[in-house]
């Protein structure tokens, strides 16, 4: 397990990365001693699994003690969300565009609708 915490190379960017959540940091832990996990026995690789996991909430937890964490952090974390949310404009926008298409659209048929209705109810 210490090979696979050496090997990882912690740092602030890979917690960036991973959204300082202590999931996605185990499961990068774990998918690099992949190849180690499968060598051991079951109960062996439940109780690394189980290490992993504690451990890498313990980084997370520690890990506003690091050098340059709150601001470097914060500024990962906003550019984050700033993509998140431009996302989420662009999509709100391409609906906002169907709804007015479909809307004209059904105005279209509607007055279409009636212009032909009226077409055969005179005599």
């Amino acid at each position: 397990m210490a090979t696979t915490l050496d090997s990882s190379k912690i740092s602030l960017d890979l917690l960036l990365v991973r959204d300082l959540d202590p999931s996605q940091l185990a499961t990068h832990f774990l998918d690099q001693a992949a190849e180690q996990v499968a060598q051991l026995s079951e109960e062996r690789a439940v109780l690394f699994r189980r290490v992993i996991r504690e451990a890498s909430q313990s980084i997370v937890d520690i890990a506003h003690v690091l050098p340059n964490f709150t601001e470097r952090t914060f500024g990962e974390l906003l550019r984050h969300d700033r993509i998140l949310i431009d996302a989420a404009n662009r999509t709100l926008d391409a609906l906002d565009r169907i709804r007015t298409q479909s809307q004209a659209d059904s105005e279209t048929d509607a007055s279409r609708f009636e212009t032909e209705y009226r077409r055969d109810r005179q005599p």
